[in-house]
């Protein structure tokens, strides 16, 4: 979710997360509220900076 929301031009985890709640809400029935999104999301840090180098 999060490399197609910035993809999609979406920089931050509340504009990502607006986005496929607003647009993506019936592939996503289970979408979790917004702080838990970006409590998983921050989890992954570690990951998303060895495989894209930020």
């Amino acid at each position: 979710m999060e490399i197609v929301g910035e993809w999609s031009g979406h920089h931050t985890d509340k504009g990502i997360w607006e986005y496929f709640k607003g647009y993506w809400l019936p592939l996503f029935p289970n979408l979790p509220a917004r702080s838990q999104f970006v409590r998983q999301a921050s989890n992954l840090w570690k990951v998303k900076q060895v495989t894209f180098g930020k």
